[in-house]
């Protein structure tokens, strides 16, 4: 039976972006962060986020961080999307529905912002400063502020995902191998 080494759905490779990438790097997180999160821009912000233009490879790892789709190659215990965070099976339809309005507007904002990531020039419809606060409709105001609530917090969970990953060491086969011996050998 060949024993399965990716622990994680993130792969060799697509660590070695995340890596290369955000290592030692806060600026470029808190950049992210901005944009994710459409707080002003500055030139040295704008200059740090160029390292997303044309680059396919780490556009699609982001995607995969902040927009996690069901993988079938993704490790067991690994499948995730944005639909799944939601405690829905705990609610009734009528308590549910506007969570799932919220996590809509939410999933939305992000693909949006991913797009603006790649180009900081696009300006998405969605605007995460409108959905804050009282609106004539409280369902509306709930729906609004969930989803403003649920992205924030989503984006610096990623952000500090990324950080962690960036800055964890990954052993080598044969790191892995002389780890493996000295287990068996207990």
């Amino acid at each position: 039976m060949a024993q399965q080494t990716q622990v994680m759905r993130f792969s060799d490779s697509e660590l070695d972006i995340i890596k290369g990438t955000f290592l030692d790097n806060y600026e470029l997180l808190i950049a992210v962060r901005k944009v994710m999160l459409q707080m002003p821009l500055g030139a040295v912000d704008l200059a740090i986020l160029l390292v997303f233009k044309g680059k396919d490879e780490l556009n699609k790892v982001m995607r995969k961080t902040f927009l996690p789709e069901l993988d079938s190659e993704a490790p067991l215990g690994q499948e995730i999307d944005l639909w799944m965070i939601l405690p829905i099976d705990k609610m009734t339809p009528t308590e549910a529905y506007p969570h799932l309005q919220a996590n809509k507007i939410a999933i939305d904002y992000i693909d949006q912002q991913l797009e603006t990531l790649k180009d900081t020039n696009k300006v998405g419809k969605i605007r995460l400063s409108e959905m804050v606060g009282i609106k004539p409709d409280e369902t509306e105001t709930y729906i609004n502020n969930v989803a403003r609530n649920t992205i924030i917090g989503f984006t610096e969970n990623q952000l500090v995902q990324l950080r962690t990953l960036a800055e964890q060491n990954r052993e080598t086969e044969e790191e892995r191998k002389l780890r493996e011996s000295k287990d068996s050998n207990k």
